[in-house]
């Protein structure tokens, strides 16, 4: 398997998409942020068993046809892990987990460390950068994937209908994204896979492909079987390593990498992986320096099966050592072993790393620069725009609502109940209260005007010190409103710029505004004066 050759494979996602990973939501379904191996080879094994008439009544099993072992069951094919590519400038750029060793300072985030190869100021707090990208000549490129959150009514199998009041919700990747993987095997294999898959170019994928996900166009970038080196293309110089014979080499995982401990248990501890490191090379001596670990979940689902895989614990893409110590043979053994890959199901993808990949550029301390992909805005579906606006609507008037409160608890010798439940009625029907007040009567406005503000020294006091100059003069906007939430308010702003939701001009809501306070105000008045009453 060390004379691997490969076929560069693209996806473009037609629909939302959703390849579920485990969370604790149970109304919640969760998506992961690439295309896994396992679904792809998943995809190819029931289009060959469809190609091949096979697992029919009649037919052959597919487990007994060579190839379909050959390819799908016993890893002489693997199906590496498609994740988000970048363009600009007209250029394809393939991005993949970012180490969690790369970090950047909490309150500048242009200051990146690689925490791996160097040592940051004692005082100096950072923070794990994620997401996807690349680094390419000391410089970090990031992208992120775009999801979505779609929400869903329960449905009833019995009767076939939604059931009232159950609602779960799904995230899936956008539509209109692309992303790239590999598939290595040999030469010979690589050109009958691509004999018989050359006319298939759009698939179904992940969960729900019977309703609006799955859509996916399928395409193999690459014409001929290119030999491989390495998952990201990046490869280390030898004569980097013949001029000391002893150095110590950076190992990224590329994806998830599942290892197993002598009593054949999976496990995450360095130790283990150090073993497996010296048994390739050959050499007791190397050792793992510095790591950088998070342990993850591998779970799945067989189809065939109608059953979950075992779950399984794995080192998370990202997780990143300093392997020391390193010789002239120990690099040829170790550039072996970054082909064929580490550990258990490489077949689907697991266990991809690289060498030398945080070696380059050498850069000073916080000088990596980096370019940041902003999202689109403009691309966020019109029904998550409403969610937004409805949540932010929501939660200033639950707001304005407690001001209200508060305002109604500061006035005395309120006046009679049946005057308070007509101003309340009068602002129900939608009435602005200055236009009511101007033809009231003259013992109705002497009530009013005899309720005084007990908090003599408080601003609502001088500013209005009787209920009736407080009726006719206090106004509800959404500008004035945003101005006294110090710390929401920004956010606020933020959230609304970002949907393209211009609040403050929103004419109809700030009426919607002015009579949800004064309903919550006066509703206020009347309990306060009952409970006098009692």
């Amino acid at each position: 398997m060390c004379d691997l050759h490969k076929l560069q494979y693209c996806i473009t996602t037609l629909s939302p998409i959703i390849i579920t990973t485990h969370v604790g939501d149970t109304n919640m379904v969760a998506t992961v942020d690439f295309v896994p191996g396992s679904s792809i080879l998943g995809v190819f094994a029931n289009e060959f068993i469809k190609k091949n008439n096979l697992n029919k009544p009649d037919g052959k099993p597919a487990h007994e046809d060579d190839t379909f072992c050959k390819w799908f069951l016993n890893g002489h094919l693997i199906f590496t892990n498609a994740y988000i590519v970048s363009y600009e400038n007209g250029e394809e750029r393939r991005n993949f987990p970012l180490p969690i060793s790369m970090q950047h300072e909490k309150n500048n985030p242009k200051n990146i460390y690689d925490l791996l190869r160097y040592t940051i100021l004692v005082d100096t707090q950072t923070t794990s950068i994620g997401d996807f990208g690349s680094l390419m000549n000391s410089y970090l490129y990031r992208e992120s994937v775009k999801k979505s959150l779609n929400f869903h009514h329960q449905r009833d199998y019995e009767t076939g209908t939604s059931k009232e009041g159950f609602i779960f919700n799904y995230e899936s990747i956008d539509a209109s994204q692309t992303f790239c993987g590999n598939i290595l095997g040999s030469k010979d294999d690589l050109n009958t896979f691509l004999e018989l898959f050359k006319n298939e170019k759009n698939l179904t994928i992940g969960r729900s492909r019977n309703a609006q996900y799955g859509k996916i166009k399928f395409e193999i970038s690459s014409r001929c079987t290119d030999k491989y080196n390495t998952e990201n293309d990046f490869l280390i110089s030898e004569s980097d390593v013949a001029e000391t014979n002893n150095i110590s080499i950076s190992l990224t995982f590329l994806s998830n990498t599942i290892i197993y401990n002598d009593d054949g248990f999976p496990t995450t501890k360095k130790e283990v992986l150090e073993k497996i490191l010296q048994k390739n090379t050959e050499n007791a001596g190397l050792k793992i320096g510095k790591a950088f670990i998070k342990p993850d979940i591998e779970e799945g689902f067989v189809s065939v099966w109608r059953l979950r895989k075992p779950s399984e614990t794995c080192f998370l893409a990202g997780s990143c050592f300093l392997i020391e110590g390193v010789s002239v043979n120990d690099y040829q053994k170790l550039i072996e072993l970054q082909k064929t890959g580490i550990g258990e199901r490489r077949g689907e993808g697991f266990g991809r790393i690289s060498l030398g990949w945080q070696n380059t550029g050498e850069p000073e301390l916080g000088s990596l620069p980096t370019k940041v992909n902003e999202p689109n805005f403009e691309e966020i579906p019109l029904k998550t725009k409403n969610i937004v606006i409805e949540i932010v609507n929501i939660f200033i008037i639950k707001q304005v609502e407690l001001e209200a409160l508060k305002d109604a608890s500061k006035f005395i010798k309120l006046p009679s109940g049946s005057l308070i439940g007509r101003l309340e009625a009068a602002v129900k029907d939608k009435k602005v209260l200055k236009e009511y007040l101007v033809p009231m009567r003259s013992i109705a406005k002497g009530q009013l005007e005899g309720c005084i503000n007990k908090h003599e020294s408080s601003e609502i006091c001088r500013k209005y010190p009787t209920l009736l100059a407080f009726l006719e003069e206090k106004n509800i906007t959404i500008a004035e409103f945003l101005n006294k939430q110090e710390v929401e308010s920004a956010k606020i702003r933020e959230l609304c710029t970002r949907v393209k939701y211009d609040i403050e001009n929103n004419s109809n809501f700030e009426k919607k505004l002015y009579h949800a306070y004064f309903t919550t105000f006066f509703s206020a008045l009347r309990k306060i004066r009952k409970a006098g009453d009692n």
